[in-house]
Formats: C-alpha cells, sequence, structure tokens
C-alpha cells in the first residue's frame, strides 16, 4: 500500500477517487468509544542492548554482540539500562548485529492502544501502518502498526496497533576499527585532569563557614565531570586522606567554589580536592559504569570565626528630655531593642548621674520605656541592655552575653556641650638683674595641674628672684597665658602657651617681690622692714604679702567691719567709702605706703605703744569702747546688781557687739525687765516697788500708803 506522508495523509492519494477513502488515517470520528493505551514503561526501554551467537568461525562458540546508542544513554541520564536477546538461528556476526540494533530501537518504543472503528475497517490488513490522532491523549498522526484486527457481526472491529517508526529498519553502517574488527572492547579512558589553585579561607558573612575555591584541569565536560572535595580536622598523607578523611560534597562541573558553612567558630580544617567524571566502560558484551580520578590537591585550612556583627543588642531612640519651667518632655521616651541573630531574652539597668538607681517601665525584649518622673531631678541617666544568648547560639559561637549602653539627658536652654579647656594667666621671674629688658622667655609645655614647665628658658623660674638691694638693680618678669591643649589633658603647648614682652619688677611702676628674713636694704641704709619670713609682691595697685607693720594705715574702700574685731570693739553698718587711691599706683615713701588695696593674711598695726582699733579715724559714726561701756553701766546700775542683771547687760553687749548705736543701746536697757536696784528714789525688787510709804505689790495686787 501507499505510505502515508503528511501530504495524503487526509487525501485520496493512491486511491481511485470516489470509490475509497484513505483507511489508514484514523481520528476522533472514527474511534466508537474509548481509546486504550498501555506503556511499558522505562524498565522496558533500553540503551544497551546484548546478545550472544554461536560462531562458526570461533568453532560455534558463544561470541557476543552487543550494542548501545549514545544518544539513549544521554537522555536517560547515563544510568545503563540493559537488555538482552536471543537470536540462536542467526550465526552470523553482521546480522546478529542487525538485529540487535532493531530491537535497541523498538525498545525504545513502547506504546500499544486499542480501539473499536466502523466498516472502514474492512480495509485494512494486519501488519498496516496507521496514523492516529487522538485529543485526549495529544495524538497528532502518531504512527503505529496494526497487529491483530478482529471483526465483528455488525461490520465493527477492533484493533490492536503498537508504536511504529521508520528508525526500526534503518541500518547504520560499522565505522569503528573496534566494530569493525569485531572487537568489543572499549577504548583506554583517560583520568581527568587535576584541579589547581586551591585555597581556603574565613567566609565573613557566613557564621563559622570557610570558602572554598579552586581552577578546574582542562578538558573536562558538563555531562559527566566534578570535583570531589575532602576533609580532616588535622593533616594528613595524601595516601590517607580517602581512607581517613570525610568526603565533604561534589561539586558539578564547572563550578570552582564552595562554601563549608560549620555553623561553629574556632573550629579548624584541613581540604583536599580531585577532579573526578563518570564514564561506561564496555567488556565482553557487558556495560559498567566507572568513576576515574585525578590525584588529590591540598591540603588547604581554616578556622572559622564568629563574626562581631553575627550577634548582639541594640538601643535606639530619644537621647534627651528638655526641661521646659522646672516641667520635662515628652511625658516618657520609649527605647526600641534590636537583637541580632538571637532568640534570647534581653535584661536592662539604669543608673542617674549620681549612681542612683533608676526605675524603667515596660522592659521586654523589643521595647524599655524611661517616664519623665523616674527621670527625676538627674542631669542623665544610663541605660544598659544585656542580652544573654541560647545555648544553641553559643554552639554556633556566640559570646555569653551582649550589651549596649544608652544614656538619656536632660537639656536645660540648650544642648550640653563638651568640657571646656582650662586656662592659666600668671608670670615668671627672671631670676638675676639686668639693666635692660631680657628677651622673653619661652618653653615646650606647661602642666598646669602642678604649675611646671618643660624647656623654659635658662634664666627664668616660677618662684621669685631674692632682690639684692641697690636703687640700680632692675629685676623683671613676663606674663604668660597657658590653656589646655586638650580638655582635661593639663598640658598646654605651642599656641596654647604665650609669654609677654618683658616688663620691669623694681621702680614701683611694675611687678616688685621681696623675699626676706627681717629686714631689706635699699643699698643707701634705707631699710624696709616685712617682719616674719617670707615674700611680698607689689603689683601697681596691689600688694600681697603675709604681714604688713607701719605706724598708719589709711584704708579706703573698706569698713572697719571688714576687719577681724579681735579688740571687743562695738561696730555698726556703714556703706563702704570710695577708693582714696584712683590711679592704678602703689606709692612707698619712707615708712609710708599708698595703695589701692592691700591682700594679707594678717594685718598688724604696730608703732609707738601699739595702734589700736580707736587710732582709726572715725569717719563712720562707729562707737569706741567707752561709749560702749557707758552704755553697759546704765544698763547694769537700772537692773540693779551684777550678779541678777548679768543676762541683760549680756544682751546689752551682745547687740551693742552686733553694731549697735548708743540710741539702741539705751532703748534696750530701758526695754530691759527691772527686778533690782533703784530707779530715781524707788527700790525695786522681784514683786514690789517701794519709796517711803508707798509700796506698789505685784503679787497681792496692792498699793499700799502707810503712815
Amino acid at each position: 500500500s501507499t505510505v502515508i506522508t503528511a501530504a495524503n495523509a487526509s487525501s485520496y492519494s493512491g486511491y481511485t477517487k470516489g470509490s475509497q477513502y484513505n483507511p489508514r488515517v484514523i481520528n476522533d470520528d472514527d474511534i466508537i468509544g474509548n481509546l486504550s493505551v498501555k506503556d511499558r514503561g522505562t524498565s522496558k526501554s533500553y540503551n544497551t542492548v546484548s546478545a550472544s551467537i554461536m560462531d562458526p568461525a570461533n568453532k560455534f562458540k558463544g561470541r557476543a554482540v552487543s550494542f548501545y546508542d549514545s544518544n539513549y544513554l544521554r537522555a536517560d541520564k547515563n544510568v545503563v539500562k540493559s537488555g538482552n536477546i536471543n537470536i540462536a538461528s542467526v550465526s552470523n556476526y553482521y546480522n546478529a548485529r542487525i538485529n540487535v540494533e532493531n530491537f535497541l530501537r523498538k525498545s525504545r518504543f513502547g506504546l500499544s492502544i486499542s480501539f473499536k472503528t466502523g466498516p472502514k475497517s474492512l480495509l485494512l490488513l494486519a501488519g498496516d501502518t496507521i496514523a492516529v490522532s487522538n485529543q485526549k491523549f495529544g495524538f497528532v498522526e502518531k504512527y503505529f502498526r496494526i497487529e491483530n484486527i478482529n471483526y465483528a457481526k455488525d461490520c465493527t472491529a477492533t484493533i490492536t496497533a503498537n508504536e511504529y517508526d521508520d528508525s526500526f529498519y534503518s541500518i547504520s553502517a560499522p565505522t569503528l576499527p573496534s566494530v569493525v574488527s569485531q572487537d568489543q572492547r572499549q577504548g583506554l579512558q583517560a583520568t581527568p585532569a587535576a584541579p589547581s589553585s586551591f585555597s581556603a579561607s574565613i567566609a565573613e558573612n557566613v557564621l563559622g563557614g570557610i570558602n572554598l575555591a579552586w581552577t578546574n584541569g582542562a578538558a573536562l565536560t558538563t555531562a559527566n565531570c566534578f570535583t570531589e572535595i575532602w576533609y580532616h580536622t588535622g593533616t594528613l598523607d595524601t595516601a590517607n586522606v580517602t581512607s581517613s578523611g570525610k568526603l565533604l560534597t561534589r561539586v558539578p562541573f564547572p563550578g570552582a567554589t564552595f562554601v563549608d558553612q560549620i555553623g561553629k567558630k574556632d573550629v579548624a580544617r584541613y581540604y583536599w580536592i580531585r577532579s573526578g567524571k563518570v564514564v561506561t566502560l564496555t567488556s565482553g558484551g557487558q556495560n559498567k559504569v566507572k568513576e576515574l580520578y585525578s590525584g588529590l590537591v591540598g591540603p588547604a585550612n581554616a578556622t572559622t570565626i564568629a563574626p562581631i556583627s553575627a550577634f548582639g543588642v541594640t538601643l535606639s531612640g530619644e537621647q534627651f528630655f528638655t526641661s521646659t519651667s522646672g516641667t520635662l518632655s515628652p511625658s516618657s521616651i520609649v527605647l526600641t531593642t534590636t537583637r541580632t541573630n538571637s532568640t534570647g531574652d534581653v535584661a536592662y539597668a539604669a543608673v542617674n548621674n549620681s549612681n542612683g538607681n533608676v526605675t524603667l517601665t515596660s522592659a521586654g525584649n523589643t521595647a524599655v520605656t524611661l517616664t519623665s518622673g523616674n527621670f527625676g531631678s538627674a542631669t542623665s541617666v544610663t541605660i544598659t541592655a544585656t542580652l544573654t544568648t541560647t545555648s544553641a547560639e553559643r554552639l554556633q559561637g556566640a559570646e555569653n552575653t551582649y550589651t549596649f549602653v544608652h544614656t538619656l539627658r536632660k537639656l536645660t536652654g540648650g544642648v550640653q556641650g563638651s568640657d571646656g579647656k582650662k586656662g592659666v594667666t600668671h608670670f615668671v621671674y627672671h631670676q638675676a638683674s639686668a639693666s635692660s629688658a631680657p628677651t622673653k622667655p619661652s618653653a615646650t609645655n606647661y602642666n598646669i595641674s602642678n604649675n611646671t614647665f618643660s624647656g623654659l628658658t635658662s634664666g627664668w623660674a616660677t618662684t621669685p628672684p631674692t632682690f639684692a638691694a641697690g636703687n640700680t638693680n632692675k629685676y623683671w618678669y613676663s606674663y604668660y597665658r597657658a590653656t589646655e591643649d586638650t580638655a582635661g589633658g593639663n598640658t598646654a603647648s605651642g599656641s596654647n602657651l604665650v609669654f609677654q614682652n618683658s616688663l620691669q619688677g623694681i621702680g614701683f611702676t611694675g611687678l616688685v617681690t621681696f623675699t626676706s628674713g627681717t629686714a631689706i636694704s635699699d643699698g643707701s641704709g634705707n631699710g624696709l622692714s616685712f617682719g616674719a619670713n617670707g615674700t611680698t609682691t607689689i603689683d601697681g595697685g596691689k600688694i600681697t604679702t603675709g604681714t604688713v607693720a607701719a605706724a598708719r594705715i589709711t584704708i579706703s574702700g573698706k569698713n572697719i567691719s571688714d576687719l577681724t574685731n579681735n579688740s571687743g570693739f562695738t561696730t555698726f553698718d556703714a556703706s563702704d567709702v570710695q577708693n582714696a587711691v584712683t590711679n592704678n599706683v602703689t606709692v612707698i615713701d619712707g615708712a609710708k605706703i599708698t595703695t589701692g588695696t592691700i591682700l594679707a593674711n594678717r594685718l598688724k598695726l604696730s608703732g609707738s605703744g601699739g595702734i589700736t582699733i580707736g587710732s582709726f579715724t572715725n569717719d563712720s559714726g562707729f562707737t569706741n569702747d567707752s561709749t560702749a561701756n557707758s552704755a553697759a553701766t546704765a544698763a547694769s546700775n537700772a537692773q540693779g546688781t551684777a550678779n541678777t542683771a548679768n543676762t541683760a547687760a549680756g544682751n546689752a553687749q551682745t547687740t551693742a557687739n552686733s553694731k549697735t548705736t548708743p540710741a539702741a543701746a539705751a532703748a534696750a536697757a530701758n526695754a530691759a525687765a527691772k527686778t533690782a536696784g533703784t530707779v530715781g528714789g524707788w527700790a525695786i525688787n522681784s514683786t514690789a516697788i517701794t519709796s517711803g510709804n508707798i509700796t506698789l505689790n505685784n503679787s497681792t495686787n496692792q498699793i499700799l500708803i502707810t503712815d
């Protein structure tokens, strides 16, 4: 019959037009009922077939004939599926090979169908090829060969057919020398090339991970090649790697990297790698799968770590409470707690700037709250969050705990600034007299905390020199300004340490410093006495000394009340007097010093018979001892006896000593209770006043007049 092609499948080609329609084209309209399909499955689908023949050339001994199709083997993912066929009646190798090849190809087409059709089947014969189209199974003119036809009395027929392909009957000519020479042994397979440039390094982005990298060898293929990775906790001889080490993984070609995710820190590992490939070897009519390997390369080693950023805890949120008219805002601050790669619990502790404990609220693993009320009057509160990791996390390399500190501050009128730098302004002394100003000094640095210089110019010091008396001697000093290089560092240097030009310290137009036992001579027989040993500094209108001894001192700008009252004088409030000396000049004229201010720990006034406070000009209306004593006597006489009036007199004396006036003292005496003594001829006791025949008795509430 005519072969069905795409050109004549639905036509009258090959038949007399009008008498017959092509019966070998079957579609859904021709099928009565269901179409049954059977599939032998993959177990009967071979990619390799073997047979044995009785070969006369080999004394009728058995000869193996094997055939495999590389396309079928590749489709089966290199899984060998081997079948056998019995062809005992064939004794020729080449004929046997044709039968084996035909059987192999037929095994790849394992479908069979069964269906009922109408009178059209009368035109079909067993062995005919048909083209079947069926929507349910997705057949589109799929070829089948009729195996059996059963006719029924109603002119229908049941047809059974097997899957068909023209390749069943194609014959491929032998091309390999081994086939032509009837040698079924396969050629030798070469081992794959070894990898190179193998390295191991810490995987910083993977907890407890190690990066492995290498370069693949040449001539490897994607289909059947791979890289095998072995490891051990220590180094090994190459010959012992596969017996003592462990296989980690196989990386398919062309992969050239791998990350060993150990998940723990401080784990040391040594690695070896080798290339491998899968081959199918045929020998004695049997196909065997075998793996071939290159030599081992290594070792490369590394030790795992736990990244710092792998675990932890942080607090985030506001940092300031603002104080407005004594009220803090906001009313509370909520800090967000973030745990990194941990499910452990978080605990909190808070202390203020006085190290007092502070109460936190709503403390949990995700947040914590500090209210303005609990912040209180503190200037700052430090909150410490402590994360305790789980045991599983510690096995992965985590520490037992992680902490984070967050500080909240109070702002009053602005943001709290950083610490300021300390500064000092003082002077250094040239240690020898000089007729002209010496060059200003310099220094490498200055320590503010202990007043010491490093590298100070020779001839200068922080202590004053001993003055050699003489009108021609001139001594010099230099002011310096020192500011800390950094706040709290106590060291000034460079532009932060500045000296001024030298100034004359003798001549009473600058700084004068005296250091002596008890007296200093000016070289011409004139002396200055300074009492006890010590130092006197005269700087413009300011004298700094221990003791000033003078016949008379005129003090302007100070009240007597500012002096220590060691003589029992009674003082009164008085307004401050104006400065007597308006110019910033101190004049020493013989035994007289005229200046604006005298600074001294002790002021001793001595002269002929000593000088007392009473010797001062009383330009403020102060009451002296005589007036105060008169007031005290009057009070005592008014009270009677000194013993009974002691308390009142003491009160009056206290009032007098705390700046009272005569009028106030008298008023106090008159206001005091009278329990004894006489007043204007009247005798006073604790209960009565008597004068002659008249008695005023307070205890009996009587007035008695007797004759």
